[in-house]
């Protein structure tokens, strides 16, 4: 929050965000609570950064498991777990384009890409 008030004063137009969070952002995971609090603040800060002065777009993107080094080392099957390249690459993607907000899952089984919320600079529902 720091960091983007500090982006915001000395910008010489209106930031565009991306905030990454996590499927824990909306389920809820056992024996991670401060982590799930911590992704649905992130996605909050997001929606709520958007209505205010300083801001052009906010994108939050909500992956649901990636295959990275965090699970090594434990038994949790990352099998099914969304690959780190097909996930940046669906930011990207979805970072494109005109709109004031956009709140997105990136699914597993199969890897799929959900937008839940898609605004305009009205606030109006932008329909694919």
């Amino acid at each position: 929050m720091m960091l983007i008030q500090r982006l915001a004063r000395q910008a010489s137009g209106p930031l565009k965000l991306m905030l990454v969070t996590s499927s824990s952002q909306y389920k809820p995971q056992p024996e991670m609570p401060a982590y799930c609090a911590t992704k649905a603040g992130l996605g909050m800060l997001g929606a709520a950064l958007v209505r205010g002065e300083g801001i052009g777009k906010v994108l939050v993107v909500a992956p649901s498991g990636i295959q990275t080094k965090f699970w090594a080392g434990n038994d949790t099957d990352t099998s099914t777990m969304l690959e780190p390249a097909w996930v940046a690459q669906q930011i990207v993607a979805l970072s494109s384009g005109a709109f004031k907000y956009k709140y997105a899952k990136l699914l597993r089984q199969p890897p799929s890409v959900e937008v839940v919320e898609h605004l305009d600079n009205d606030f109006l529902p932008i329909n694919p």
